[in-house]
């Protein structure tokens, strides 16, 4: 789960995705972080400040996000999904991805966007 609210709600409604996200938004609620067994830090909603349009906050799992920004983008890009990074190669002018499927590609630009054990680093 996670809460989009400040620079978050900001960046999802210049995305366009807040009407999107809207109807899988879970709410607005109490979270409580137990570490060990003992409470460490309480997140209320609540008291979150309130623009004219209402409460700027939105609580939802991450596939729904993942969902709404594919759906916003596949037009526009073309997505693989299953496969990972295994060779990079990089010159002055370009980069060449070796893919798990076996295939390659050639860009100008790569971004690595694929979590804390990134293999494009």
């Amino acid at each position: 789960m996670l809460s989009l609210l400040g620079s978050g709600f900001s960046a999802a409604e210049r995305l366009g995705l807040v009407p999107a996200l809207s109807n899988q938004a879970l709410g607005v609620f109490t979270s409580v972080l137990v570490p060990g067994g003992r409470q460490a830090e309480a997140h209320h909603a609540g008291r979150l400040r309130r623009s004219r349009d209402g409460l700027r906050t939105m609580a939802l799992f991450w596939q729904d996000l993942e969902t709404a920004l594919y759906e916003a983008a596949r037009d526009h890009a073309e997505f693989r999904f299953g496969t990972t990074a295994t060779g990079i190669e990089q010159d002055d002018e370009q980069v060449k991805v070796t893919l798990s499927d076996g295939t390659t590609e050639i860009a100008d630009l790569l971004v690595g966007a694929d979590g804390v054990h990134s293999t494009t680093r």
